[in-house]
This record gives structure tokens, C-alpha cells and sequence, in this order.
């Protein structure tokens, strides 16, 4: 797992409690004794990255290869592959059309066929696998917004959660965008929407339930959610107004949504260091 790169200046030692960009996490008194003697930078920044590791689930990151005919996603024993063919009547961009994907780990092995999708599937853009409940979503681009699929892997069961949002959720129903599983369930965090509205929801993939969270503010777009480790908490940034980011944090257990403070653009890019790839 990566993790963020943050200036000294932006370290604030208050209270034995380092705080980094809004994440809390409890350092040694010993370790703050250490800092006020003078440490480096480098020193200072590794200490912060450690508190968000003890604050956040590790993140696991996974290999993408393309070649002529297939997209392939690889990470601890989990192989994804999207079998691609080649429609020259389409535009340039998407002619590459997605066929059928198959899922493997270790003697498991599960074959779906997307070729009948009513929008065709151009790319796998990211691959993330529950750490807790056996399910594996794999974010797949269209030719406007991207598709999320989960895919049981005992059973071989699958959902393309757009289409079981769409039964619940009156207007666009465009992309999901960032989307992060929780480390103690089958409960995936998702933003869905369209280019202008993001929307955060829960799916319960053991229970088939939604659960919309509420909104602080009409946010523009999703880029990032991080679970905390306890499984109860998990933090977003999210875009309002144009080019203007806050990092907001949910609770499970109030039900409430708290802006917890703003980033600039750079900040924004350090943060998703800590995420298995950049949201698309």
C-alpha cells in the first residue's frame, strides 16, 4: 500500500494526536517527544503515514496487462480476465468490445458472458476483492460512465449493481465511480451518478439492500472512499463546488454524514495514494 506524502508544514502535533489532513491517529508521547527535537521531514511524513495505516484497512493494489484479445488483473492469487473482440463497425474507441470474463483463484473458476450487455464493455479499469466475504467487484468502462459488477466467489453468483441501483433510484443512474469494500463484511461503499451529481450509497451484498447515505451537499463528483479499520466508519472526498474538495466521513452508527475538511487539488492527489488506483 502507498501512502500520502505530505509537506511538514502540514503535520500538526496537538494533544498526543497526529492529525493528517483530518485523519486521526494516535501516535507515542514518544514519539512526539522525538518530533519537537527536530526531526526531518522524511521522518515526520513517515510517522503520519503509519497513523493512517493504523486508521485505514490496507488497500490491496493489483497488476493490469492488455494484450490483443484480453485484459488481465492479477493480485493475492486472484486472476481476472476480459476476453475482448475486435468490431470494426463501431467508432475508433470502441471497437474493442469486452465478450465474456472470467474469474479464477485457486481451483476456483467462474466464466461470465457480457457480449449481450446493452451497453458494451470497453475495459476493466480496476479489480478489488472483499478482504472478509469472498466477493470480487471488478469496475468495467462503457463508452459514457463505467459499470460495477460483483461476482460471488463460492457461488459464482454475480450483480451489475447499476442495474439493481437503477430499481431504487429515480433519475441518472450514469457511473459509479470510487467504490471500496468494507473490511469486516459484504457491504461495498459506492458513489454513483453522472458527471454533475454524486450520490453515496452502501450495498449489502449478503442482504441484496441499499442504503443511501445523506447528503451534506449536492457533491459534483466522488473521487476516494476509505473504510476504517473497525468496519463502522469510512471517509470520501467528494468535489463542491467545481474544483473545490472536502473529505467527508460517514458513521454507521449516527447515520450521519461530517465534513471533516477541505483539500486542495494536491492533497486531494496525495490522499489516493492510499487507494488501489485513481477513481476514474
Amino acid at each position: 500500500m502507498k501512502y500520502v506524502a505530505i509537506r511538514k508544514a502540514s503535520v500538526l502535533l496537538l494533544c498526543g494526536v497526529v492529525v493528517m489532513a483530518g485523519v486521526l491517529g494516535t501516535i507515542p508521547n514518544s514519539t512526539l517527544a522525538a518530533s519537537a527535537q527536530g526531526q526531518t521531514s522524511k521522518q515526520a511524513v513517515s510517522q503520519v503515514s503509519a497513523a493512517s495505516s493504523v486508521v485505514y484497512q490496507n488497500v490491496t493494489q493489483y497488476a493490469k496487462k492488455t494484450a490483443p484479445g484480453s485484459i488481465v488483473w492479477t493480485g493475492k492469487g486472484l486472476t481476472v480476465t476480459a476476453h475482448t473482440v475486435l468490431k470494426e463497425d463501431k467508432a475508433d474507441f470502441e471497437q474493442n468490445v469486452i465478450e465474456s470474463i472470467v474469474i479464477q483463484k485457486g481451483t476456483v473458476r467462474h466464466e461470465l458472458d457480457t457480449a449481450d450487455y446493452d451497453d458494451s464493455w470497453l475495459d476493466l479499469a480496476s479489480v478489488a476483492e472483499s478482504p472478509a466475504a469472498g466477493w470480487v467487484a471488478i469496475q468495467a468502462s462503457r463508452s459514457a460512465g463505467a459499470s460495477l459488477l460483483l461476482v460471488n466467489l463460492d457461488t459464482g453468483e454475480s450483480v451489475v449493481l447499476n442495474d439493481r441501483l437503477q430499481q431504487e433510484v429515480k433519475g441518472t443512474l450514469e457511473t459509479i465511480t470510487a467504490y471500496q469494500w468494507s473490511p469486516t463484511g459484504e457491504q461495498i461503499a459506492f458513489s454513483y451518478g453522472d458527471p454533475s451529481k454524486s450520490t453515496l450509497a452502501i450495498y449489502d451484498a449478503a442482504k441484496d439492500s441499499v442504503l443511501r447515505l445523506p447528503r451534506t451537499t449536492n457533491y459534483i463528483s466522488t473521487s476516494l472512499i476509505l473504510w476504517h479499520k473497525n468496519g463502522k466508519v469510512f471517509d470520501f472526498i467528494s468535489e463542491h463546488p467545481s474544483d473545490r474538495f472536502i473529505l467527508f466521513r460517514y458513521d454507521a452508527k449516527s447515520e450521519k454524514v461530517k465534513p471533516v475538511r477541505k483539500l486542495t487539488r494536491k492533497q486531494m492527489g496525495d490522499w489516493l495514494k492510499l487507494d488501489k488506483y485513481p477513481s476514474l
